[in-house]
């Protein structure tokens, strides 16, 4: 790659035109576009400060994918207790079920 370039613009026909910026892969074009005048390179400060800006913004990405992780797993955590409280429900309705049936047929063998 050859750099990044930042269109500065001519002021002569191009008043306040808004700065961009933008990758220039091929190495002839972005040695012909500093030329024009209408670009520069980047700045090696220009150039910390964009990567320091790209690892703030990813940690801060990561942070927030760990933050809806962490309340994913606490959430499903609290499903499994629940769907474990329903299934010991069940089953002691079942056992209760089971006991009364036993005891009407007890009954009905007298």
């Amino acid at each position: 790659m050859a750099g990044k370039l930042i269109y500065i613009g001519d002021g002569a026909w191009l008043p306040g035109a808004p700065a961009a910026d933008h990758d220039e892969p091929d190495e002839e074009a972005f040695r012909a576009k500093i030329a024009s005048g209408l670009y520069r390179s980047e700045s090696g400060r220009e150039i910390r400060e964009r990567e320091a800006a790209a690892r703030k913004a990813k940690e801060a990405a990561n942070a927030k994918a760990g933050r809806i992780a962490k309340s994913e797993a606490a959430e499903a955590r609290s499903d499994a207790e629940s769907a474990r409280a329903a299934a010991e429900a069940a089953e002691e309705r079942a056992r209760s079920a089971e006991a009364r049936a036993a005891a009407m047929n007890r009954r009905g063998r007298k």
